[in-house]
């Protein structure tokens, strides 16, 4: 096992793509164990030598485009207070976004860490960390465990690392791997939009490492429709590798307000088999919680309101992510406590009535941007908390009944007139 430290100075992607050409790649004999060859991508880099940064090539996988949102229905705002009030507004009124191009940089002699960090080379000879890969860390209040930062463009990275791969590398490991809304957004939206690009080198890849048994088999049966055949390396949090060579795609999830739509369409389409359509006879689902740090503390009265209106309980744990994607797709209406149960909300097809329920202090669009650009009807219904919480870890919040009753009627009336 070697050990760091090792410093890293913050780069953009651009200004990796924009270095100049360095010296020639030196030859490398075959590994035994490298993945198996494949023919010619249609969007797969000219070998030629590589840049600084040890780039080999970056491939435009999407252009830039502008999106608007459905304006998404709230009720329910006054029990946001504070702060978030202010926030909550501030959201709303981004109907209109630009989705950045995004590019699949093939990058030599890395070190991949933690929460999906990348490390590539300098051209001092040290390392440079991705700016893109870091994003999300980096806007937390304080770096993760393992990365310190030494000024405002310089870090130390003190991951052990671990393993030395060789051959090539599919990175898609993003931070929070164990919440499967997130895993979709961004690893399985990624992997799909590859696949469609004819982008993909490579049948290795890098995820992170998943903790619930069961959410490790969704995912191995996601990713085992997505590419049948895929070899599946789970990165730790705390450890770094160093990889021969990975590609790198940009991220798709640009936190609070950017998702790939056609991304994730492609998702839709690779899982399902064709886009999902609205039934108007279709079920209507109320989907149970689990997991999280927040509850709905009277969902057992809220379901039964649920079933007055013919909403059928559905337990997301109890069935394999396809199964679940085409459950969804044939869904005309949803509901459920906002959180991982709802992550499947994905496959739901064009017009599908969804609605969250939410503690007041979970303000995140994150689930309002997925309906949107998945053309869902979006609902969101804020409830209170009490003022003095009973002990114990996490939130629990209460939907009022009368509002629950009337959440369902609308939401009934809505699906039935689609």
């Amino acid at each position: 096992m070697t050990h760091g430290p090792f410093s890293a100075s913050l780069v953009s992607t651009r200004e990796v793509m924009a270095a100049p050409q360095a010296h020639a790649p030196q030859a490398h004999a075959p590994q035994a164990h490298a993945p198996q060859a494949h023919a010619p991508q249609a969007c797969a880099p000219h070998a030629h030598a590589p840049h600084a940064y040890a780039l080999e090539a970056a491939r435009l996988v999407t252009d830039a485009h502008p999106h608007t949102r459905r304006p998404a229905r709230y009720i329910g705002t006054e029990s946001v207070a504070g702060p978030l009030a202010g926030v909550l507004d501030k959201f709303r009124a981004q109907p209109d976004t630009v989705f950045p191009e995004r590019y699949c940089l093939s990058l030599h002699n890395v070190i991949v860490a933690g929460p999906g960090l990348v490390f590539t080379e300098s051209p001092d000879g040290g390392r440079a960390l991705l700016q893109e890969s870091a994003a999300q860390t980096l806007a937390k209040a304080a770096p993760p465990k393992g990365l310190t930062r030494q000024d405002a463009n310089r870090f130390t990275c003190d991951l052990p690392i671990t393993h030395t791969l060789p051959g090539r590398y599919l990175f898609l490991k993003r931070p929070a791997p164990n919440n499967l809304a997130l895993w979709l957004v961004e690893q399985a939206a990624a992997l799909a939009l590859l696949i469609d690009r004819d982008c993909l080198a490579t049948p290795h890849l890098i995820l992170g490492r998943i903790d619930s048994p069961a959410l490790l088999d969704q995912v191995c049966d996601l990713v085992g429709t997505l590419l049948p055949g895929a070899i599946l390396h789970h990165l730790p949090d705390d450890e770094a590798w160093r990889v021969e060579q990975i590609d790198y795609l940009e991220p798709l999830h640009l936190p609070p307000l950017h998702k790939h739509g056609g991304a994730l369409k492609r998702l839709q389409q690779h899982i399902l088999g064709a886009p999902p359509t609205l039934d108007p006879s279709g079920p209507t689902y109320f989907v149970l919680q689990h997991g999280g740090g927040r509850t709905l503390a009277n969902e057992p009265r809220i379901l039964d309101i649920a079933q007055d209106f013919g909403f059928t309980p559905l337990d997301t744990t109890h069935f394999p992510a396809r199964d679940l994607a085409a459950m969804f797709a044939g869904a005309r209406a949803i509901v459920g406590a906002k959180g991982p149960a709802m992550a499947c909300s994905l496959f739901a097809p064009p017009g599908c009535k969804v609605a969250h329920i939410s503690p007041a202090n979970l303000i995140d669009p994150f689930f309002w941007d997925l309906a949107s650009r998945l053309d869902h009807d979006y609902t969101e219904i804020f409830c209170r908390i009490p003022a003095a919480p009973p002990p114990g870890r996490g939130i629990r919040y209460f939907l009022a009944e009368k509002a629950a009753v009337s959440l369902f009627r609308d939401i009934t009336a809505q699906a039935a007139g689609a």
